[in-house]
């Protein structure tokens, strides 16, 4: 299986992929850093630009602990921490993490719902097997 695998690795990665693989990880990133920045700077947060890569770098290290769902809380810590090294206070950068996760988080939850709708979804008069109720006939 290993070496299936190594091999498969080996021949489907071809330049041109690899190429087309860095260029949308860096605008993945570029993507990344903009939200930060462009969230901290709405929410009247003065960080710098230097502080918003910061605290994504620190943030996304803070991701190797899974100490919560979600990250709620770990995220916001790291955040603070990043941000109070570039002098900004405590509560307007808590409000920020906030703001950020939720923009991250919400469009996710809110996809995730809609397709859990278009999946599972059923006419309301029928029960959960689709057979239609006595009452619904009536």
């Amino acid at each position: 299986y290993a070496s299936r695998f190594v091999g498969g690795l080996a021949t489907g990665s071809t330049m041109p992929r690899l190429a087309v693989a860095l260029l949308l990880s860096i605008g993945a990133w570029l993507l990344q850093v903009a939200t930060y920045h462009v969230t901290a700077r709405a929410a009247q947060l003065p960080i710098p630009l230097a502080g918003s890569i910061t605290a994504l770098l620190v943030v996304g290290v803070s991701f190797l602990v899974r100490a919560t769902p979600g990250n709620v809380g770990v995220f916001q810590v790291a955040y603070l921490l990043a941000s109070r090294s570039f002098g900004m206070p405590d509560a307007p950068a808590l409000a920020v993490a906030l703001l950020i996760q939720a923009l991250q988080v919400g469009p996710t939850l809110l996809a995730g719902a809609v397709a859990a709708r278009g999946i599972g979804g059923h006419d309301r008069s029928s029960g959960p097997s689709g057979l239609t109720s006595s009452a619904a006939r009536s």
